[in-house]
């Protein structure tokens, strides 16, 4: 939560059924679910939640800002 992404494991040897090697991706996928839950609590009037979450829909662009550190 404070750094805006979700980190990776660092697993020696991975396999198939590993899922700690998805960083990205997770990162992405929350982002998404927190932008749907969000227009959720907007629709409710719960403008609280609905302004945390889009916030936190905002965390996909610290992947790019990563990329290029």
């Amino acid at each position: 939560m404070e750094r805006g992404w979700i980190s990776e494991m660092d697993v020696k040897e991975p396999r198939l059924e590993t899922v700690a090697k998805a960083a990205v991706t997770k990162t992405q996928e929350y982002a998404y679910d927190d932008y749907a839950t969000a227009l959720l609590s907007k629709a409710l009037g719960d403008t609280k939640n609905y302004q945390a979450l889009m916030k936190r829909t905002d965390s996909y662009k610290h992947l790019l800002i990563l990329q290029h550190s």
